[in-house]
């Protein structure tokens, strides 16, 4: 590429795990993230819930070729760090509890000094993940789930109730008043109720491979409906609009197309009920707000700490999960953001994105169409239509850096995330070392500050990371 790129100045993080610590230990895994990868930023999931981040390989996925050789079974979230009760007197759920996994062995007291010793920043990243089974055994948490619109509670806790609420900021501020770490990435993928319904059938149980179908959309709460009521929406028609569209997906899902059209009914009940699609951003409002409160609770607590949020994986290759993404606004609240943009499993995510549009609102379209209306919206170099296993072109990574970038004004830091043997499923990563080197250059030329090695060292084969760390080398200075 042109000019080389001052190191200090250039921000390289990798995602790892207490587990990588535990399995091959702390200065080992440090020192062969920094040899292969050329990082300055660990960022360490102290906090997490799900095998997305924490853990080794999802048992049934390939294991990496270092660290233990067995799967983690039953793997049990929690913190992996110290709780410190003082934080949690303003939530019924009490405080964070630790995880088992690990006795009373603190992930950054471990990592602090090692990271140190090194000239490495400690970033910390938080796990929301409110769906795991771990997280519902909380005290009270019964009373702080979402309420779908069958009347029925949820899995996951409503970003709107302020236990729920105080407990995520009591989280946050626990860990950013009690170690000296540079930077927290707050995690939260959620969807918002019209998300599943317009883009794959609700009734089935099954995985897109880039997110967990709700199918419960809501929520009705009682701290929703008020929210929405101070608004001037009304709730009940919203619910019975979202109703309708929900029979409206299980016909479509099932072959049953009605005589106009999948797509033209659907837009015929968001005409007859416009309190749907203001439901839609009632729940973004309200996802997007808790993030606005995670920042400035860690400001108040540290004002020198980096805040940041990854960006949904669906972003890149979903118009509605695009939309629902205003780089400009998140400007106002963040300091960075990781950009999701994977493109080795965004390939296999993107085939399945495309099947779930064609059981719902393209159902009128051949696949053909799909894919050809997809790339027009997106403006993106797609995947090839006969093998998107082997995942987008490195030009999918740029083209990402530029948008967010514009989008944002040059008021936010735009790390590029860096795809290194993310599963789609079951099936095994097509990422080689020279298709991260690629990618990693295309993030830099794009104009990225930085990158994001994602999403967990404990999955990454060697070979791969030092194909990001080849990269980052040559262009260095």
């Amino acid at each position: 590429m042109g000019d080389s790129i001052d190191r200090k100045k250039a921000f390289v993080g990798i995602q790892l795990n207490p587990t990588s610590f535990q399995d091959e230990g702390v200065p080992e895994v440090l020192d062969t993230v920094v040899e292969r990868g050329a990082v300055n930023t660990i960022m360490v999931s102290a906090i997490c819930w799900s095998y997305g981040l924490g853990g080794r390989a999802k048992p049934g996925n390939r294991l990496a070729d270092h660290g233990s050789q067995e799967y983690l079974h039953d793997f049990h979230g929690g913190n992996f760090a110290t709780t410190h009760p003082e934080y949690y007197t303003q939530t019924a759920l009490g405080p964070l509890t630790k995880s088992p996994h690990y006795g009373d062995w603190d992930v950054l007291e471990a990592m602090l000094p090692e990271t140190s010793k090194r000239d490495l920043e400690t970033y910390v990243i938080v796990e929301e993940s409110s769906v795991m089974p771990a997280f519902h055994k909380l005290p009270n948490y019964a009373k702080c789930t979402e309420i779908d619109i069958w009347g029925r509670p949820s899995s996951k806790g409503c970003l709107n109730n302020p236990d729920y609420r105080n407990y995520q900021l009591s989280v946050v501020e626990d860990l950013t008043k009690s170690y000296p770490i540079n930077g927290l990435m707050w995690l939260c993928e959620r969807v918002g109720p019209l998300n599943t319904m317009l883009q794959e059938p609700l009734f089935e149980d099954i995985w897109t491979g880039f997110y967990l179908p709700s199918g419960k959309p809501g929520c009705f709460c009682q701290h929703c409906q008020k929210q929405a009521r101070d608004k001037g929406i009304d709730p009940e028609a919203a619910r019975r609009g979202l109703l309708e569209l929900a029979e409206w997906n299980r016909r479509v899902a099932a072959g049953d197309i009605p005589r106009d059209g999948a797509f033209v009914t659907a837009w015929r009940i968001f005409l007859r009920f416009p309190e749907v699609l203001a439901w839609q951003q009632l729940w973004l409002d309200k996802y997007w707000g808790i993030h606005k409160e995670v920042y400035g609770s860690v400001k108040v607590a540290r004002p020198d700490i980096q805040v940041g949020f990854p960006t949904h994986p669906g972003v890149g290759f979903s118009p509605f999960f695009r939309a629902d993404t205003d780089y400009e606004q998140i400007a106002d609240f963040a300091d960075f953001v990781r950009l999701s943009a994977y493109n080795f499993a965004s390939g296999p995510r993107f085939e399945n994105w495309l099947k779930g549009m064609g059981r719902s609102l393209w159902a009128d379209l051949d696949g053909d169409t799909r894919y050809r209306m997809a790339g027009g919206m997106l403006g993106s170099e797609l995947p090839k239509q006969d093998d998107m296993q082997a995942g987008w072109p490195s030009s999918f990574v740029g083209g990402e850096v530029r948008r967010a970038m514009a989008a944002s004004k040059g008021n936010l830091a735009c790390y590029s995330g860096i795809d290194i043997d993310i599963p789609s499923g079951k099936k095994p990563s097509s990422a080689t070392p020279e298709g991260v080197h690629d990618a990693v250059l295309d993030a830099f030329q794009a104009g990225a500050p930085g990158v994001i090695l994602a999403r967990k060292y404990s999955e990454m084969m060697l070979a791969n990371l030092s194909g990001a760390g080849r990269a980052l080398r040559s262009i260095f200075n």
